[in-house]
This record gives C-alpha cells, structure tokens and sequence, in this order.
C-alpha cells in the first residue's frame, strides 16, 4: 500500500496510527524512516531501525551485509500477524529498499510506504519504477475540506476559531492541515492569535518569523534565476502559462513545477500557473527588501500583469489544495487586488471619489483595519466634489460606521447632515435612514414613513425609495406590493443601483425572498442557484455571501438539506467582511444551526447559535431566519416537542404583535408542524389567511389537513402538489397521510398511499430531498443507536445484530425500540430512509 500525500497532509499521521492500531492487535510492526541526509549512504535507514547489517563496505562485504539484513528483518516479523511500515519513502536509501523488496517477496509481508506524490517530470530511479514486490494499492490523501479543517484546529486550540480567521487559514494553507497547524502555533506563540470571549481571533496580519524560516529552507535549493520566476508569480498570483512562458525560461517553469514550488492546472481555454505552498505567497509579501521588490515589480509591469478569465481557475484545483481552498484564495485575492488598486488611486490622484472607493475597499477585507479609513476620511474631508460625489462618499461613511462601530446613530446623523449637500439626492439619504432602522433596528416606522421621491427624480432616488418600500411589505406579509415594487426596481437599468454594495445585496436577498414566497418556488430556487454560482465565477464576496445566504434558507425550507449543506459550506469558508449586511451572517449562523441539528450534531448547532448571539447589530426577520426556528430545533431534538411548539407559537404572537407577519406566519406553521392540534390551528389560521403570500397559503392548506387530521385532504393536496411541480410539500403530504391511515388502522389505505408516494419519488433525483418534510424534527442518536440503526436498515435481524455487536437480543430489541420512538415510526423497513438523511455522513 502506498500511502501518497504532500508534505503536512497528514501521512505520516496515518501512519503512526495505522502503527499504534496493530501493534494493539498483537501485530509485529517494523518502523523505518527514511533520511534525505543519509540517502546516498546503502543500509542507513535500515539501520536507525535497528536492522543491523556489517560496515564494511566492500562489494563482497557489501553483499553479505544485504543477506545478513534481509535475514535479521525476517526473523523480526511474525508469520501472517507483521507489517512493515516506511515513512517519506522518497529519502530512503536504494539499498534499504532493496532488502525490504526482497523480505517482501520472501514472506508476503504487507508493506505500507508513505510518499510524495509523483513530480511531473521527475526522473524514475531504479526503485520507484519498481512495482514487481507485489499487489500496490493506492491512497491519496486529499486536502481537507473547510469544515474538517475547522474540526482538527478547534481540536488543537479547544476553542474554535472566528470565521473571517478560519477563512484566511483554509485560503493560506490550501485544505493542509500541515501547513494550517504551523500557521496557527506560530500564530498563537506569535501573538498573532488570540482567544476573545471563547474564540481564536487572528490579527489583521497572521505571517510571524517563525513561517519565515521554514519557507526560507525549502526556497534554498533554487537557483537565483527560478527564485526570482517564483517571486514574480507569488506577486501576480494565478496566471495564464501562455503569458508565464512568453518572459521565462520554459526549463525553469518545468523544474518549479517539478520541485513542487508550482501547480499547473488546466481549464476550458487556458491552463494556470499558481505557486505552492500557499504561504510562499505571504513569505514573498513580507520578507522581500524592497529594492529587491522594485526590481521584480517592473517584471510583472512588463508583461506579465494579471491573466484575463483568472476565474477559470477555480474550475479545476491544482494538486495538493481543493478546489474549494483554490475559490478562498482568489476571492480573497480579488479583494486584495482591489484593496491595493484603491489605495494606489487615492494616493496618486486624491479626490473624493478616490477617497470613496478606497473605504469601500478597505471593508472587503475579512480583517479590514478601521484605522486606515479613519486617515481617509480626515484627508477628504475639505476635497471637492458634486451632490453625487457627496451621496456616494456619506454612503460610504455610514457603511463603514455600522460595521466597525455599529453606531446607527451617528450613522443616521452623518446622513441627515449631508442632506442639504446633496440636492436631488435627498431622497436617497432618507431612504437609507430607512433602510438602517430596518435591518439594525428592526423598526418598521422610518420605512412606512417613506414617500415615493419625484417622477423628475434620478431613477436613483426612485429606486432607494422602491427599496426601503419593497422590504417593508415583505416583512409585513405584503407579497403582491412587494413583488411590484422589484418589478419597477428591475426596470431600471442595471448600473443605478451597482454604486451601492449594501443595497446590490439586499436587492439579491429580499427580491429572492419575495419570488419564492408568491411566485413559483422552485423557479425561484433555481433562479437563486444560478446566481450564486454566477457569484462565484465573478469572485465577489458580497454577493457570493448574500446570495448564498438566500438559497441556504431556500433550500432549508424546501428540505433539500444536502444542496444547503454544500452552500452553507462554499459560503462560510470565504470568512465575512466588514461590510457585509448584517441579516447575511444572521441568516447564516440560523441555518448552519438548523442544519447542524437535522444531522443529530448538537455541539455544532448550539456553536452556530452562539455565532447568531454574538451579532449584535441586525434584526431582519426573513423566512427561516429567525433564532426561534433554530431554538425549537434544540428542543425537539430532546422529544420536548410540544415545549417547541409552544416555544414557536409565542415567537409568532411577538412577531404578529411587533407588524413582522411574514416572520409570524413561519413561526406559527412551524409550531402546527412540530406538535399540529386543532387550538393552537385555531389561534393561528385568520392571521395566516391576513398573509398576502401564495406560499404561505399552500403551507397552510397543508398545515390545516395535518392538524385536523383529514388524510383524504392530505392526499388531495399532494396530488396538487405534484402537478404543480412543488415535490417537497407532496411527498410532506403523502407520508402524513399515511401516517393517519396507519393509526386508524387502514392497511389497504397506506398501501395506496405509499404507491402514490412511490411514482412521485421515482421522478426525483435521489437524495434530493429529506423524506420527511417536517423541517422542524431533529433527532439525535447515540453512538450505539445510530450503529444498531445502520444494521437494521441493511435486513439484519436483532438476533444478526446481538451477534454483530456482542449484545443480548434483549439489549437490541430495547435500542431499536427507542430508535423507532425518536424516528416517530412504526416499521423497520422506514428506517432507511431516517438514517440516510439525519445520518448521511454514516452511510
């Protein structure tokens, strides 16, 4: 078996335990290491192994020596109960590997090495060309993903880590828990990383000598020359090869890339260039002198510049980093790369509207310093300029107040101080107060004061106004103004509205909202899907993270659970600027937790709560979003289900009370959903009818014949349901019918209905969506449960299972009965389909 992976992937790691796993079987493990200092010297590793063979070095000698370690290493391994283990395979001697070879041939001793992968390029040596020793099985490690990496670094900090530093480690590591746990010890003994109020919060600059050094020493084997190529591609970042091999020397490419110090990867048109490790990059940006910078930076001005389609990138990841790490580093990157272009204007040509783009700037950045802002503000304050040049600079201004400081306050004076400034703008400014009461304050007054702006106004001052007016009515539960209002919005053209990053991304989330809610949903998810990805191939974080946000509590809401997963993963591993609107994190954390919860992880979902709880500064109230529904989770995952109902049904009267129908309308389904009776169906239904939404409608149609009881109406609705094309709410539908027809004893009847049942499933791509459409039940396994559960599900009998597990058929009999009562089903054979959507990582 050879076990394949980059250095820091954590082979070496898996070997150790593979080592401690057989030794505690009884197995006789020989460990041998090989050395980069002793590969030329025959017989070294095998002899720091303790296989000790003669030192005369004279070829008769010599030859004795090998048979005398061949022998000595078979009389160490035990007949069929040995291994041999060989870590970094690539510094091991020729000799040394020639005996293991032999001992391997004479005794079928398994043998496991650990190694680079193959360099492209690279001469074969006489033993890696060597495969006749036996069977060779194959294992890459791959990188990790952003949340096995946020598990290995909360294991080695207990604590997690803050989003925003969690991202900046996944991007400058690549998914390498090698390089990520380097970076976070020389962090945290760097005083770079420190723990705030339960978590690991980077400073704005995580590089510390101690990286350094360790960049400095694999550098040193380069000539001059490729140190040089190197540091000019560090400086771009990712580049077209074409542009590369037109001002380099192809050798050298072909030798870096042979070193491992660049990744070529291939995409639709073009094939890229990027450095690695990752934190060569930031090596390269702090330790440079600056002549020397200079020097190159005139490299880069010549030709080399930034590749066009630099977004092709992301389609394919380079070896040894994920492509979900490859994303992080160029969305990153592009904030850098606008960062920089910023500040550069501003300096060489200061003027107002410099000034404002180097704040807004400033903030893309998910470790944004207020200082450097501050500075801006104090030397643009006597600049001149025009009404909108002042409009778009107060924006800024207030953008960058809530963010930082989250003072609304002063935020709404700097607006009203500039309005007399701002002439035909005015409307605009009130628009934003409005806008701010809304989403920091949650107060509706400001926005239902609102008047539309002039017909003579710039479309800007309408569109502001439309708005603020839009989401008004869609927190109260006016959807058919709400989607008129967009609709006006729409019709404008694109670029009024593209100045202003906090409104683009409320558009996103708020006109997405209202599309689902009375449109087509599932027209309206689709929609929100291709926009994300299209976020995604535009590298622009506030979209990527508002539009993500949207589709993630979409598709909660539609249990497609899984698709929500992959989101809420390619979302929150890009971290959260500073001037992301607040309801995106807020909606965020609120559906990681529900989603956490629904896979039976309670640490996980009460860690997402917590990360609600810390956001002090929003209160939007979209659908799905609020912390109650995450709240009831909690409790129906300890069978307190009509604690949670209760839980959600006060949420809905606060809500009602507070003019926020839409959010009550949610809050009440969901309470009818966990624990449905016929009161609390009584003292929600007027006010459901009073929501203006063909959304809500339909659920509550649905909510009704729950509550009520009425199978021949479930049944009717969910052949509606799948004419209509809305699949989540038939198959809800079907399995509640059943579920009735069950308890009323009707055999013939749940026979019928589960046919139905199956010709709607037949048309849907497995694992699309969760079985059960009650979105609100969680149910949380122990360990042995989930383990009796999964043989359950394959056909095994209790008595198969008892003999498995070494249990008594009385112990089984007993799990299985709690399992069946948590599930809230009555057969066996529905366990299947339980297990495979609260439990899929088991399968």
């Amino acid at each position: 078996m050879n076990v394949i992976g980059d250095p820091g992937s954590g082979r070496s790691t898996l070997l150790r335990g593979l080592d401690d796993s057989l030794v505690g079987r009884d197995w006789t493990v020989v460990r041998i290491l090989g050395h980069a200092t002793f590969r030329n010297t025959p017989l070294a590793a095998l002899a720091l192994a303790g296989v000790g063979p003669g030192k005369d070095t004279r070829q008769q000698a010599f030859i004795a020596s090998l048979t005398t370690a061949i022998d000595e290493l078979v009389t160490k391994l035990v007949p069929d109960r040995s291994a041999i283990l060989v870590d970094d395979w690539d510094d091991l001697d020729d000799a040394s590997w020639g005996v293991i070879s032999a001992v391997r041939a004479r005794t079928g001793v398994p043998v496991i090495t650990a190694r680079h992968p193959p360099r492209p390029g690279s001469e074969l040596t006489t033993r890696s060309a060597q495969t006749s020793y036996g069977t060779a099985h194959e294992l890459r490690i791959q990188p990790l993903s952003f949340s096995e990496l946020a598990q290995i670094l909360q294991s080695r900090l207990d604590a997690p880590l803050s989003q925003n530093t969690l991202s900046r480690i996944y991007a400058k590591s690549g998914g390498n828990p090698g390089l990520a746990l380097a970076l976070v010890d020389a962090a945290v003994s760097g005083g770079k990383l420190v723990l705030q109020d339960g978590l690991w919060c980077g400073a704005q600059d995580l590089w510390t000598n101690t990286l350094g050094a360790a960049a400095r020493v694999l550098l040193d084997r380069l000539t001059p020359r490729q140190r040089d190529l190197l540091e000019v591609l560090a400086t771009v970042g990712t580049v077209n090869l074409d542009t590369v091999a037109q001002h380099s020397d192809l050798e050298d490419i072909e030798q870096l890339e042979t070193e491992g110090f660049i990744a070529l990867f291939p995409s639709d048109s073009a094939t890229f260039v990027t450095v690695e490790p990752p934190l060569l990059v930031e090596y390269f940006r702090h330790e440079t002198a600056y002549a020397r910078r200079y020097r190159l930076a005139t490299a880069v001005a010549s030709g080399l510049g930034t590749a066009d389609g630099m977004m092709e990138a992301v389609r394919a990841a380079p070896r040894g980093e994920t492509r979900d790490a490859r994303l992080v580093r160029l969305v990153h990157e592009r904030a850098r790369e606008e960062q920089l272009a910023a500040q550069q204007a501003w300096r060489v040509r200061p003027s107002i509207a410099t000034a404002t783009r180097a704040m807004r700037a400033g903030m893309l950045a998910t470790a944004a310093a207020p200082a450097d802002l501050e500075s801006i503000v104090a030397e643009a304050e006597h600049l001149p300029r025009t009404e909108l040049e002042e409009l778009e600079w107060v924006l800024a201004r207030t953008d960058a107040l809530i963010a930082f400081d989250m003072d609304t306050e002063r935020a709404i004076e700097l607006l009203r101080e500039a309005a007399p400034r701002c002439g035909a703008y005015t409307d605009v400014l009130v628009a934003r107060e409005a806008y701010i009461a809304l989403v920091y304050a949650d107060s509706l007054e400001p926005a239902r004061a609102l008047q539309d702006a002039p017909a003579d106004a710039p479309p800007r001052s309408r569109a502001a106004v439309w708005v603020g007016q839009a989401i008004l009515a869609l927190i109260e539960g006016r959807l058919s103004e709400c989607r008129e209002l967009w609709d006006r919005i729409a019709a404008l053209p694109a670029h009024v509205l593209a100045p202003d990053p906090s409104i683009r991304a409320a558009t996103l989330v708020f006109q997405g909202a209202a599309d689902y809610l009375d449109g087509d949903p599932a027209a309206a998810i689709e929609t929100a899907l291709a926009e994300f990805s299209r976020a995604l191939s535009s590298r622009d974080v506030t979209t990527i993270l508002a539009q993500g946000s949207l589709c993630a509590t979409l598709l909660l809401l539609e249990s497609r659970h899984e698709e929500a997963a992959e989101v809420l993963e390619c979302t929150t591993m890009l971290g959260m600027p500073a001037i992301t609107p607040a309801f995106v994190p807020l909606t965020l954390a609120i559906s990681g937790s529900v989603l956490a919860s629904r896979r039976g992880n309670r640490g996980l979902a009460e860690q997402h709560l917590a990360e609600f709880d810390r956001i002090t500064n929003g209160a939007v109230h979209l659908p799905g979003a609020s912390r109650s529904w995450a709240s009831m989770q909690a409790l129906t995952s300890v069978g307190k289900r009509r604690e949670a109902a209760d839980l959600s049904l006060a949420a809905g009267d606060e809500h009602w009370s507070r003019g926020r129908a839409l959010a009550a309308a949610y809050a009440y389904l969901a309470a009818l959903d966990v624990d449905p009776s016929v009161e609390r169906l009584a003292h929600a239904e007027a006010r459901l009818a009073a929501v203006d939404s063909n959304t809500i409608r339909v659920l509550t149609q649905n909510a009704r014949a729950w509550a009520l009881r009425d199978r021949t109406e479930l049944v009717r609705l969910a052949e509606q349901y799948a004419q209509q094309g809305q699949t989540s709410l038939a198959i809800s539908a079907y399995r509640r019918a059943a579920v009735i027809a069950r308890t009323d004893g009707q055999p013939g009847e749940v026979r019928d209905i589960d046919a139905r049942l199956a010709l709607v499933l037949a048309h849907v791509p497995a694992g699309r969506y969760d079985p059960r459409r009650g979105s609100h039940t969680i149910v949380e396994l122990s360990n042995r449960e989930l383990r009796i559960a999964q043989l359950a599900r394959t056909g095994l009998t209790n008595q198969q299972i008892a003999d498995e597990l070494i249990l008594s058929v009385r112990t089984v009999e007993s799990h299985l009965y709690r399992i069946m009562r948590k599930l809230g089903i009555d057969r066996r054979a529905e366990l299947a389909d339980h297990i495979a959507s609260d439990h899929p990582d088991a399968l």
